[in-house]
Order: structure tokens, then C-alpha cells, then sequence
């Protein structure tokens, strides 16, 4: 794992030379490596809830096509994810989303940027705990193999001999229940935001992020097939336990399935918030105070009481039991809405800068018109009355959307008064970023043969 940490991520400023894409020095403080945070996200601990994977299911109606859909989420996760890949070699500075469409489209961002030495703590926080999570798969897939053979006694179940009868053809509800697995898969963006600390990006960024993506698809098919072996259709949609526990205390018993599971797990989702907490790349208006570590202490305390008090509104706010549901959706609508436009962004710079210096590595355009397909409609179909017009929530079908595209245009206001009311009144280019970035781009000596996709 040393090796690997080593060889990924930038440690000596002699060896990461403008060659390499560095530009803004901050590699000093990587300690973490590619695909971790690829792969171990704060959203794709959606795999261990039982509430996303009961939606889910209670949404499509049968594991089968809960499966299907999971494997989907894949497939169309990948075809962002190079998107994200062609982009990030394109611009290769901290920065992630906010600097991609800033470049496709002139959307300036309203804030400022702070990389202090916790952004590496927390990163390799969440590489550790990264292992726990794989481990955590790989025990759920391993013993559900093994109790499909017949290897360990349990209640047996038609789960899957039931194929697809019962199955839902509602259209808000397989687009609801889309925005629940892309929330378990929403993290090949992670590294991106870090990009400018990781070594040689035309090589490791590839294979950190696309890697991620396999794997990471492969062991939640496999954790769904496993999961479905041994817990009936009916425990699963009304459970009150983490599914995974739900399946532990079946195979292993109260112990290790209700005690040590969920402490593991637990674990894992302590990680994943460690490094989207401090490893990824911030721009918000006065950045530096909020974001800023603390003179005494030498910790961001204001950046974290304010996470703090936002976690406790929404743990405790209304409406009880199906909140968390609505918080999914709710977050995911602005996610993916600015996912799809930075994908058709990548597509408008293939077309705009046809011949980019540093554009190693070629996203192939129709999984990436797939994915934009699919982010449009996740943000769409949401607003569609469901079949009856009632979606068995306590909240209005559309609440969450709303909220979601109400967020998003509330962030309008604070833009245009950064952008350009204080911008003019301070004598102040915000914009000069982009433009100062496309003219420092060089071809990079001994880079890559470009790489299809």
C-alpha cells in the first residue's frame, strides 16, 4: 500500500514540475491515492442503507429489476466518469466541477479557494477506512455465494425465482429510484477536486477512476445478489435495520450482525465524510474565514460547527421517517444537473479546442451522451406526477426537486453580487483565472499516447 501511495501521489516538488501538471504547489501535502477516493466516497455508503436500497426496491417493485438498474447505474457512472477523466487532464489544478464549467462555459465561480495540511489528513482518513469498506463488501458477497450454494442454513425465499413479475412501470418512480443508486455510485468526481497533487495525471487518472467505477459496480451487483439470497422481499422494503446488518444477523447471528457489522460500517462512513470534509476543493464567498484552520488549534472549527449544525437540521427536521429519502433526493437533483452539464461540456471542448495540449486521454460521446441522457432524466422526471398522483410519501411528490432547483437558483444571487456588483466596485477580474489558465497551457514533454475510451 506504501508503494502505491508513493507512486500515486506527490510528495517531493522536484519530482512534480510543471511536467507532471503541477501548478498551484500544493503537492507537498498529498498523502492520499488515486482511486480510494474514487472508490470510497461520502455517497456511495448509499450500498449499506437500508432505506436507499428498500426505495429501491418498494420503487421498481422486484430484485430483479433493482438489479438491472444497479448495474445500469454502472454502466452510465462510467460514461461520466471519463467525461470527468478527458477534463481533468484538460485542467489540471485543484478544483474539480466548479473549474470544468467555468472553462465550458464561462460560469465563474463566486468564492474563493483554501488547501490547508488537514485537506491530506483527511483524504488519507478516508484511503484507510476505504479497506473496511471493500472488506465489508467482499464479506457480504463472499457468504451470500456461500448460502446460495447451500453452504450456510437460512430461510430460503422466491426473490429471484420470481424474475419479473410484480415489477412497476412508473416512470417518476424508476427516476426516483435512479437518484438513489447514483447516490450510491456519486464519487468518481472525488479525485478531480484534488487533481492538482496527484502524480503523473495522464496515467494514474485513467485507470484511479475508471478502475474505481469497475470495482466498485462489480461489488454492488454482486452485494445485491448476496443481499437478496437470504433477505426476503418483504423484510427488505420494511426493514428498520441497515440492510447489511439485516443480512449479518441472518448468516452470522445478533452478535456479529446487529454489534460488529454496523461498528465497521460505521467506520467506513466516517472516512468517506473525512475526506469529502477535508479533501475536497472548496469555492465559496469568503472561503478563507470559513474554511481557514484555526490559529490555536491549527483545525478548520468553523467549517465543521457549521457542518455540525446543518447535520442536525437535517437529522431532526420534518417530515420523521421518510426524511432521508427526501435529503437524497433533494441533494442529488443539483448534483447531477451540474454532472450532465459538465458532460456536455467536455463534448463542447472536444469540438471548441479540438486540439488541447493536454488532452491525453479521449472520453468516448455516446456513453457520455448516455449519461447526460440519464442526468436529464433524473432532473426531469421527478417533477412528473406519479401513476395515481400519490407517492406514498408523507411530502408532496415534487418537494424535493423543488427544494433541489430552488437551492440551485437561490446560488444565482450570491454569483451575480460576487461576480459583478463587488467585483466592479472593487476593480476586481474573477474571471481572469480561465483565461490566464488557457494561455499557460503548454504540451507536456514526453506525455502519452491520447487514450480512447
Amino acid at each position: 500500500m506504501t508503494g502505491i501511495i508513493h507512486k500515486l501521489w506527490r510528495e517531493d516538488s522536484a519530482e512534480t514540475d510543471t511536467n507532471n501538471g503541477s501548478w498551484d504547489g500544493a503537492e507537498k501535502d498529498g498523502q492520499g491515492i488515486g482511486a480510494p477516493p474514487s472508490t470510497g466516497p461520502r455517497k456511495n455508503i448509499g450500498i449499506f442503507s437500508a432505506t436507499a436500497m428498500a426505495s429501491i426496491l418498494r420503487l421498481v417493485g422486484t430484485p430483479s429489476m433493482a438489479l438491472i438498474l444497479w448495474g445500469l447505474g454502472g454502466i452510465i457512472s462510467y460514461g461520466g466518469a471519463t467525461a470527468f477523466i478527458e477534463l481533468g487532464l484538460m485542467y489540471r489544478k485543484n478544483g474539480g466541477t466548479m473549474r470544468f464549467l467555468g472553462a465550458c462555459y464561462w460560469l465563474y465561480a463566486a468564492g474563493e479557494d483554501h488547501n490547508t495540511g488537514w485537506n491530506a489528513r483527511g483524504v488519507g482518513w478516508g484511503c484507510i477506512t476505504f479497506v473496511v469498506k471493500i472488506i465489508v463488501l467482499l464479506i457480504i458477497v463472499i457468504t451470500g455465494i456461500v448460502a446460495a450454494a447451500g453452504g450456510i442454513d437460512i430461510e430460503k425465499n422466491d426473490n429471484w425465482s420470481r424474475g419479473f413479475r410484480g415489477t412497476n412501470n412508473d416512470a417518476h418512480g424508476y427516476a426516483s429510484a435512479l437518484t438513489k443508486v447514483f447516490w450510491a455510485y456519486d464519487g468518481f468526481s472525488n479525485l478531480v477536486y484534488s487533481l492538482g497533487e496527484l502524480r503523473k495525471p495522464e496515467r494514474n487518472l485513467p485507470w484511479s477512476i475508471g478502475g474505481a467505477v469497475g470495482v466498485v459496480s462489480f461489488l454492488y451487483i454482486m452485494a445485491n445478489v448476496a443481499f437478496f439470497f437470504v433477505v426476503p422481499i418483504d423484510v427488505a422494503i420494511h426493514s428498520d435495520e441497515i440492510l447489511a446488518a439485516e443480512f449479518s444477523y441472518r448468516v452470522f447471528g445478533s452478535t456479529f450482525g446487529k454489534t460488529v457489522l454496523p461498528v465497521f460500517i460505521g467506520l467506513s462512513v466516517l472516512g468517506a465524510i473525512c475526506a469529502q470534509t477535508y479533501g475536497v476543493f472548496g469555492f465559496i464567498p469568503y472561503g478563507r474565514k470559513i474554511c481557514g484552520n484555526n490559529k490555536r488549534t491549527g483545525t478548520p472549527i468553523a467549517s465543521l460547527v457549521i457542518m455540525y449544525v446543518l447535520t442536525m437540521i437535517y437529522l431532526l427536521a420534518p417530515p420523521p421517517g421518510k426524511v432521508f429519502d427526501l435529503l437524497v433526493d433533494f441533494v442529488q437533483w443539483s448534483t447531477w444537473l451540474f454532472y450532465g452539464l459538465t458532460a456536455v461540456g467536455a463534448i463542447i471542448l472536444r469540438f471548441r479546442i479540438p486540439h488541447h495540449p493536454l488532452r491525453t486521454f479521449k472520453s468516448f460521446h455516446p456513453l457520455n451522451g448516455l449519461f447526460i441522457l440519464f442526468c436529464a432524466f433524473i432532473t426531469v422526471m421527478p417533477f412528473v406526477p406519479p401513476e395515481g398522483g400519490d407517492s406514498g410519501d408523507p411530502y408532496p411528490y415534487y418537494l424535493s426537486p423543488l427544494l433541489g432547483a430552488l437551492t440551485t437558483l437561490a446560488g444565482v444571487v450570491p454569483w451575480y453580487f460576487r461576480m459583478f456588483w463587488w467585483a466592479d466596485k472593487t476593480e476586481q477580474d474573477y474571471t481572469q483565472w480561465v483565461n490566464d489558465e488557457e494561455e499557460a497551457e503548454k504540451p507536456v514533454p514526453g506525455a502519452e499516447q491520447i487514450t480512447h475510451v
